[in-house]
């Protein structure tokens, strides 16, 4: 959820490319992806770099899986999910809850709650407040990004509507 550049990113394949040599060069099986801390111990990689040639439960391609709903997060920056295979693949397989990837998350909820709290002195958020601060998260910059970890954010705005 973090942003990347063309100068930190790698190319991953979606179905590993050791598995499906006939998908490699497939733009549908391509996405972009940070560095993952490339060259670290396994236990500090993360995100593509840290899962290789292993196979996840989400496929970050099919357009009908709305994958950011069966992705919940916890206001310590955490983020798991109820399915277990799921949950498998946040933790083991790209080791999405590492030390300073929780922290950037919750950080970046804290600036939002902490707007919202100085807005609302009396820290009573109202559906319609909520909802229109995801519906500000959920509108790009004029530059067309999101803000980072934008929908970390917005998954816990919505658990609390």
């Amino acid at each position: 959820m973090s942003r990347i550049t063309s100068e930190q990113m790698k190319i991953e394949h979606q179905q590993p490319q050791t598995k499906y040599t006939a998908l490699q060069l497939d733009y549908r099986n391509l996405l972009g992806a940070c560095n993952g801390k490339q060259g670290a111990r396994p236990q500090n990689q993360h995100c593509d770099t840290r899962k290789g040639d292993i196979e996840i439960t989400i496929n970050l391609i099919e357009g009908d899986k709305n994958c950011e709903d069966l992705i919940k997060c916890r206001p310590d920056g955490k983020i798991y999910s109820d399915n277990s295979s799921i949950d498998h693949d946040l933790n083991e397989t790209l080791n999405l809850n590492l030390g300073f990837l929780k922290k950037n998350r919750k950080n970046a909820l804290d600036v939002v709650i902490q707007k919202l709290n100085e807005k609302f002195s009396n820290k009573a958020w109202t559906e319609i407040t909520m909802q229109k601060e995801i519906d500000k998260l959920n509108t790009r910059d004029k530059y067309g990004f999101y803000d980072v970890y934008y929908q970390f954010i917005v998954s816990y705005l919505k658990s609390k509507l």
